[in-house]
């Protein structure tokens, strides 16, 4: 039976797929293997690439931080040999000195104005720079600048002013070098101009100037376009620049002084046909009220140790070393000061200043001036006493017109000021229900009410009725109140109401000049009354009917006939037309003809 079995090509068949399936899981079973020891291989080259990338980032590290470091050492040697060594060949030693004048003074950006200039001077040879500053000190931060420089000092040379806001080409130095004289150059953007320079002659001379504002002055040229040689200024002991000077008069006062005339400029800079120096000029900063404060301190030591130190607020006060808490408490008497400054120079004697505001108007006793509600003064407080538990205070104030003080104390008991000394009230009494005011009660009045009950309940019936009386003037005010409340629509009938206006008197102002226009008339015209335009109609009506037939129509009318060949409007409107002729009269001719017929 078996043998039957495996002879059925069907058991054949499943045992060949049997096989092949199990081959198939074998070398499943054995690539798994190969592949766990493979990972674990790549695993670890891997970890060695990854050893090797941190070894190179730390020598590229290594570089970069060697690489800044040489980068600093090249700068400290560039401004070693910049402040010690001369930036020029030596060969032009023996060249005449130039005498680099600069005043300044201080603002934000004078620091960086001069240093500018200072790497620019730096580059210059044969340089003695002389910077003026309008202090009673010198500076730290110039100091600094002009130790940086450290320019030489020689006694043959040239002088010139420079600003610190100029702009100048290292060209225009070896012009001020071949000054003998007086050397003048064209300068930039100056004077409302875009360069303004000197007009030269034919020979090469100078015989004008081409400025703009006040051409009349002896030399109207910029501070910048002109050097000296030091023998004219060392000869001239007495020349010098003056405050009681003009504005713009400076170089022609100066000039004038050493004996210079305009034949004495020497033209350089190619013929003044060059431009080596501009009158540029650093932005003004715009700074907060604080910086200002800070930067305009007098001690500028105390600005550059603030600068360095950086702004500190409230909470971050600079305590010194030698500050001990258990000795100084705070730094107010670690400083010998107060938390209020000046306002408590007198606090050990209970006093502190203040600013006291008029609560009604006085008049002053010492020189008799009236003194205003609402004006301040700065005032000694002092506490001198107490109304129950309410302190009373004494305030003294010197007046603003003359030597007097003012002495007012507070008078808590009647909701007021007493005026102790040195001034007066000024009395104006009125009825307060006359100025629609609320009537204010005594302190009597309220210490009554406060203790009679019977009194307390009468005027609360008073109340109550005057409540009741004013109900009406209540609803009225809260009536106007809410046709008011919408300001949008208010403003805009009232701005209806004023175009509408504006468009009548313009039309009644094209009315008026084509009268006058029609009618040749130079006068001004009056305003038109309605009384005058009714008789100019009526008269414009009966234009057309004749005087017998008036008459026969005030006949018919007095017979009581029939009035159809006159209408009855017609008949109106004549007699209308002579009540208003007569002049105000009210007979019309009617009734003065009635009198006459009963008369006769």
């Amino acid at each position: 039976m078996g043998t039957l079995v495996f002879d059925r090509w069907w058991f054949r068949a499943f045992v060949a797929v049997a096989m092949f399936f199990a081959c198939q899981l074998c070398f499943m079973i054995s690539r798994l293997q190969n592949l766990d020891e493979e990972k674990i291989t790549l695993q670890a080259e891997v970890q060695t690439l990854e050893r090797k990338r941190d070894t190179l980032l730390m020598d590229l590290a290594n570089k970069e931080r060697d690489i800044l470091r040489l980068d600093r050492k090249e700068q400290q040697l560039e401004v070693l040999v910049r402040d010690r060594l001369s930036l020029a060949s030596t060969t032009r030693k023996d060249d005449p000195m130039i005498y680099f004048v600069t005043p300044t003074a201080f603002r934000p950006a004078q620091k960086a104005d001069l240093t500018r200039l200072s790497y620019t001077l730096s580059h210059v040879p044969n340089l003695h720079w002389i910077v003026i500053e309008d202090s009673d000190v010198t500076s730290k931060s110039i100091s600094e600048i002009l130790q940086r420089t450290q320019l030489s000092d020689l006694k043959r040379g040239a002088v010139y002013f420079g600003d610190d806001d100029n702009t100048y080409d290292l060209k225009l130095f070896d012009e001020i070098r071949s000054v003998k004289v007086a050397g003048i150059w064209p300068v930039g953007i100056v004077g409302g101009l875009i360069v303004e320079k000197p007009i030269l002659s034919e020979n090469g001379t100078v015989e004008g100037f081409n400025a703009i504002w006040k051409p009349d002055r002896p030399f109207p040229i910029d501070m910048a376009a002109f050097a000296l040689n030091i023998t004219v200024v060392t000869s001239h002991r007495g020349a010098a620049f003056s405050y009681d000077v003009a504005r713009g008069y400076q170089e022609s006062h100066f000039l004038t002084g050493l004996g210079l005339t305009r034949s004495d400029l020497e033209p350089k800079a190619e013929n003044c046909t060059k431009v080596y120096v501009w009158h540029t000029r650093t932005e003004q900063s715009k700074l907060s009220k604080d910086d200002w404060r800070r930067l305009t301190a007098k001690n500028r030591e105390q600005f550059d140790d603030a600068v360095k130190m950086g702004e500190r607020k409230g909470q971050n006060f600079y305590y010194p070393p030698d500050f001990d808490y258990k000795k100084h408490k705070n730094l107010n008497k670690y400083h010998g000061t107060h938390a209020l400054r000046e306002r408590a120079k007198k606090i050990s004697q209970g006093i502190l200043v203040i600013r006291f505001e008029m609560p009604f108007n006085i008049w002053c006793l010492g020189c008799n001036n009236h003194v205003g509600m609402g004006v301040r003064y700065n005032a000694e407080k002092k506490k001198i006493g107490m109304y129950y538990t309410t302190p009373l205070y004494e305030f003294r104030m010197k007046c603003h017109l003359c030597d007097n003080y003012y002495v007012i104390r507070t008078d808590p008991k009647n909701f007021d000021y007493e005026l102790v000394e040195g001034c007066t009230r000024q009395e104006k009494r009125f009825e307060p229900s006359e100025v629609d005011q609320i009537d204010t009660s005594d302190s009597a009045f309220s210490h009554k009410l406060a203790a009679d009950a019977m009194f307390k309940t009468e005027h609360l019936e008073e109340d109550k009725d005057k409540a009741t009386n004013d109900e009406v003037r209540m609803e009225k005010i809260e009536w106007v109140q809410e046709r008011l409340r919408d300001d949008f629509a208010a403003n805009q009938a009232l701005r209806a109401q004023f175009r509408k206006e504006k468009r009548d008197l313009n039309e009644k102002r094209a009315q008026d000049a084509d009268l006058r226009a029609r009618c040749s008339l130079s006068i001004p015209l009056a305003p038109e009354d309605p009384n005058d335009q009714r008789v100019a109609e009526m008269l414009l009506r009966y234009r057309g009917v004749s005087c017998d037939s008036r008459g026969r129509a005030t006949r018919t009318s007095r017979r009581g006939s029939s009035t159809a060949d006159i209408p009855i409007n017609i008949l109106q409107g004549a007699t209308s037309v002579f009540v208003d002729l007569i002049g105000g009269t009210l007979e019309s001719v009617n009734a003065k003809e009635q009198r006459s017929s009963n008369q006769r």
